[in-house]
């Protein structure tokens, strides 16, 4: 059963916004349970925690917060106030928000259409890839002292590239500025903390599967 005053990450499978979702969670607590599991086959358990378990939850011991990254965002920056994700400044913010909308459903559209295990690096990465080193060369994407909603995106896909041992290093060097901007990412410690977690959770029992758990304790 999820404890309480710890933070637990429901992690849905293959899904960026899981990704995503953990990154935030990392950056703002030094210790994080994930929860992982199939949507295709999802326990009972994570039903009574998760109403809507194709989308990562977090849960605290005494909410549990549904609906996707920006409803995980506000609820961590709430419970956590630093490292800040959101922006003191509505308009900044509200840009941030947009170019991770944008960026978002571009990169999460051709994932969906790959084979994560068996992945061949489609065309249309390289395209958004190569859109985000234009972007960068303006000095429009860059890591500043805090850390925002953008920076977790392209955290997240190289978590989740790094997750499925896909080597992507060759194609960064063709777009250099995009390039300096995600090693400048990757001093970050929270993509490997993120794959730490994820794979320790895979590698031991769920509280659902372990003996004596009655999921009527539950409702």
């Amino acid at each position: 059963m999820l404890s309480k005053n710890a933070l637990h990450c429901l992690f849905p499978e293959r899904k960026l916004e899981s990704y995503i979702v953990a990154l935030m969670s990392c950056l703002k607590k030094d210790t994080v349970t994930f929860y992982c599991y199939d949507v295709e086959k999802v326990p009972e358990a994570i039903k009574i925690y998760n109403v809507l378990p194709h989308h990562p939850a977090l849960c605290d011991g005494r909410d549990v917060i549904v609906g996707g990254v920006l409803s995980s965002l506000y609820f961590l920056d709430k419970r956590v106030a630093v490292p800040s994700i959101i922006s003191n400044d509505p308009g900044e913010f509200s840009k941030v928000v947009s170019i991770y909308s944008i960026y978002f459903e571009k990169i999460n559209s051709v994932l969906l259409n790959v084979d994560l295990d068996e992945f061949e690096w489609p065309k249309e990465l390289d395209t958004i890839f190569s859109e985000l080193d234009t972007i960068a060369t303006f000095g429009h994407l860059k890591k500043n002292s805090a850390i925002t909603l953008v920076d977790c995106l392209f955290l997240a896909l190289i978590t989740l590239l790094k997750d499925f041992g896909v080597d992507f290093s060759n194609k960064l060097t063709k777009v250099p500025s995009f390039d300096s901007y995600i090693a400048s990412l990757s001093q970050l410690e929270c993509v490997e903390k993120v794959l730490k977690g994820i794979d320790e959770a895979r590698n031991s029992t769920p509280f659902w599967e372990q003996p004596g758990y009655d999921i009527k304790n539950l409702i």
